[in-house]
């Protein structure tokens, strides 16, 4: 950045021009990167850039799951239990049944996720990846991706980790399948009033069911890849994205 006295952005020392539209690819989570982030939001902003998701960057102040789940608390948003702590040796001194799940706050695309079978796997774990989200294993290794674009669900594809895996992210090696969302009318709807709370433009949303046969949701990606989506549904992303853009 350089402000000369006019902000302008640069790119290995290559002033850049300013775009028509933006799409904004990294999550902003903490430190220094929410200072970038809102930098460039401001940037676009100030000179009348299109961006996706703006709105959502103003209602959330980080996307990181903590986050995330704070305010699907606000919004009534049913999630799946959780609970978070900051030292391993809380997990150990607070230890539900094995297996069970623990997650970093920041991780994404299925990284940062780990099956707890023993406490040695506690032991295991990095603080640097702390705060930890602790949350019961789910009787399924299966979720759905909804994938929603102006504030609508488009459409839906089942994920199933591979066998004897746990993580059911396309790009962790999951299998995915076609999700009808006209008879799953619960999915459909939960993620229509995550998104409309959100004021999301275009994200994924993860579910899951609970024991009960209950769903939960799991979290929502504004940076949700579609590969394994298209794959499922032959829906094309790029293509509608581009047009609800430009329209």
């Amino acid at each position: 950045f350089k402000f000369t006295p006019k902000l302008e952005v640069y790119l290995e020392n290559t002033k850049l021009n300013v775009p028509n539209i933006a799409i904004f690819r990294g999550p902003w989570l903490n430190g220094p990167s929410v200072s970038v982030w809102n930098t460039l939001l401001s940037f676009c902003e100030d000179n009348n850039v299109r961006v996706l998701n703006n709105a959502t960057y103003h209602e959330i102040r980080s996307f990181d799951k903590l986050n995330q789940h704070l305010f699907f608390e606000k919004n009534n948003i049913p999630y799946v239990d959780t609970v978070v702590y900051s030292k391993k040796s809380l997990i150990k001194a607070n230890l539900p049944p094995f297996p069970f799940i623990v997650k970093s706050s920041l991780g994404s695309h299925g990284d940062f996720v780990w099956k707890i079978n023993s406490e040695e796997d506690i032991n295991n774990l990095d603080i640097k990846d702390a705060p930890f989200l602790v949350q019961p294993m789910l009787p399924n290794a299966r979720d759905v991706r909804v994938i929603i674009l102006g504030g609508n669900p488009i459409g839906a594809m089942e994920r199933v980790a591979k066998s004897g895996g746990y993580l059911s992210n396309f790009s962790a090696g999951g299998s995915v399948n076609s999700f009808d969302l006209s008879k799953n009318s619960e999915v459909f709807n939960m993620s229509k009033k995550l998104a409309d709370a959100l004021k999301c433009e275009y994200g994924g949303v993860d579910l899951m069911q609970d024991n009960k046969g209950n769903w939960k949701v799991l979290e929502i990606n504004l940076f949700c890849q579609f590969e394994g989506f298209e794959k499922a549904t032959k829906i094309d992303v790029p293509l509608q994205l581009i047009s609800y853009l430009t329209s």
